[in-house]
This record gives C-alpha cells, structure tokens and sequence, in this order.
C-alpha cells in the first residue's frame, strides 16, 4: 500500500506526491546529492511541514534528512506507528503499540545520542548511577518499560485462555483480511451489530467479538480482527500476534477480499504471507472461506467469468462466497456455507484437532 494511501488515514492533506527513481542509496542521508536538491525543492515549493518517504530510514538518516530540509521527516514505519497510535482503543492494543515503539526506539536509540552526550555523567547521586552514561541509562529505561509491557499483556493473554475455556465448545468465525477489505462491514451483517465500519485503513485495532445465530440454528461467535497490509513492520506483526492466536482455534476462517480493488490478487497473497508468518497452522487455514467482498460495484458477467475462472482451474483450495457486506447480497448464502463446514467437522473431529 503507498504511503498516500496511509496518509490519508490520518486525514493529512497532502500537498504534493512524487515517485522517484532511485539507483542506489546512501548511508548518511538515503539520497544523493542530485535528488537531495530535487527533494528539498520540492518541499519549499509546496510548503510542506512533513516529508513521508515510502521506505525504511534508519534513525541517523532521519535525523540528517531533517536537518537539511528543516521539516519532519518519516518513513514507512514511523507513518504506521502513528496510524497504530491513534487507532488504538482498549488497554492491549495501546500497549501493543508501544511495545513494537520501544523495540524499534532500542534498535536505533544509539544514533540518537551524540559522542560528547553520552560521554561518562560520573557520580552525581542520579537514579542513573555512577559511570552510566546518558545511553546506557536510556536504555535501562526502555528495557524496564518493555518488560513490564510484556507482563500486562502475557496476564492479558492467559486470562484470554480462561475465558476461551468458558467457551470451548462455540466454533469460532475469525474474519481475517487486507485493511479496508470489509470485515468489519460483513461482522455487522451477520450479526446485527454495530462495529465502526469506515472506508479507511485501519479502522480498528482491536479484535472484536460477537455472537452469530446461523440457519441450523448453531451458535457461533464471529471474530473481527486487524486488518494487514503489504510490508507491515516485523516489530508490528510480533506486536499483534497475540490479538491473532484466536484465528488458530477457528472452526472456520472467512477471509475477506475487497474483489474489486486493482491489487486484489497481491493482496490476498499479502494475507496469507502475513498468517504463515505468524506461524498460524497450515491447517487451520484449510478452513478458509475466501469472501468475495463489494461484488456490487462489479458488472454481473465479471462476477460470473470470474467466478467460472475459479470452478474451472485445476485445484480449488478455497470455498468461494460473493457477497457485499454493506448490502447484505450473498450473505445467506455464505451463512449456508459456514453452516455447512462445521457440520463436516462434526461429522469428522479428527480432522480438527491439532497440536500447537
């Protein structure tokens, strides 16, 4: 996903965005000297406060290019990061965010200190004590809040798996996706509910809950949870991965596919990248409805060719369900199908159990 794109989730108002065709990097400022000009132009002549660099800077790189264009400068991660922040609701996911902050802060904090600023501080009486330096004392701190992070969220988790036992006997629905694929749309069709649905990325952070009555009359509980995107940081996936262990113990996973955005394809790929990344079971994701998500803005014979496509091709790993979330097309058809799956499971249990 560009980094416009992300932008625009934080209601930025964009003043000017450029491609630029880069031969090689440079360790002190990224660019070189022609294209540092051209850059620096560039923001002078649109007035921009903020320049958003659609790739990995390392600390000092950010820190030299701010310096020369006298305005803030961030990449990729740092423009997550501060999408994450402000989306972020409940407790974990705040902290969550803050944990995969401090970890990236501890891989770069040693740029952020200049040679005569971490020299010897010696012994003042200060909480840092003697002979520590101003870096050695940063990164005690880091390491100290870090920890106790991980210790909130880890007691978060284990009460997760107190509660799981509660229920241990209701399938579980896990909606996986692309962000802005609809998943929270289609989590309110099927179960009433009111979850905030906004065409933008990264509406919710959190994993969210609800009850689903399907037409066997089975009771369900269907799982919203974050949406991915292409090149999400590994400090980001790592922070996340507990709000996901709920996928891995799902009857069925409907992954939602915005069928009509131009990069669907590469997106859905993103997806399942991102699942295997997270060590979630091969097998778990066998149990995959693949949703076929805003069918409506499509043309009927599209839908149809592309539909043919898929019952034609040698292997079909997926179940597939058209539907539109926001008009509820096709959303009785995939409850027949979600319906459908968990009878098989009943009838074959072996096939379901798995060791973690």
């Amino acid at each position: 996903m560009p980094s416009v794109a992300l932008t625009e989730a934080l209601n930025w108002e964009i003043t000017k965005s450029s491609v630029f065709s880069i031969r090689e990097t440079f360790k002190p400022t990224y660019f070189g000297k022609g294209k540092l000009d051209e850059v620096k132009e560039m923001i002078d002549q649109s007035g921009a406060n903020t320049l958003i660099l659609n790739t990995h800077l390392s600390s000092s790189q950010q820190r030299e290019l701010q310096d020369r264009f006298d305005c803030k400068v961030m990449d990729r991660f740092n423009l997550i990061l501060e999408i994450f922040n402000r989306r972020a609701q409940t407790r974990e996911a705040k902290l969550q965010v803050e944990l995969a902050s401090l970890k990236h802060k501890k891989t770069t904090i040693v740029h952020l200190f200049d040679a005569d600023y971490a020299q010897q501080r010696g012994s003042t009486g200060a909480v840092s004590g003697a002979g520590e330096t101003a870096l050695e004392a940063q990164r005690r701190l880091i390491a100290a809040r870090q920890k106790k992070i991980e210790k909130e969220l880890n007691d978060m988790t284990q009460h997760r798996e107190l509660l799981r036992s509660g229920r241990s006997k209701v399938p579980i629905i896990a909606l996986v996706g692309y962000t802005n694929s609809g998943k929270s749309a289609l989590a309110n069709q099927l179960t009433g509910s009111e979850l905030l649905s906004e065409n933008r990325v990264f509406t919710s952070l959190d994993s969210v809950m609800r009850g689903l009555d399907l037409p066997s009359g089975r009771r369900a509980v269907v799982l919203d949870t974050v949406g991915f995107i292409s090149d999400l940081p590994q400090l980001l996936q790592t922070a996340f991965r507990s709000t996901l262990e709920e996928v891995e113990l799902a009857s069925v996973i409907l992954h939602v596919r915005d069928i009509v955005h131009p990069e669907s394809e590469y997106q859905k790929e993103n997806v399942l990248d991102i699942l295997k990344r997270l060590k979630i079971h091969p097998s778990v994701l066998k149990k995959t409805i693949e949703v076929w998500n805003k069918i409506d803005l499509m043309k009927p014979a599209d839908l149809k060719a592309s539909i043919k496509v898929v019952e034609e091709a040698p292997t079909r790993p997926f179940t597939i369900a058209p539907i539109s979330a926001t008009k509820g097309t096709g959303c009785d058809d995939l409850m027949d199908k979600i319906d459908r799956v968990l009878a098989e499971q009943e009838s074959e249990p072996e096939n379901y159990n798995f060791d973690y």
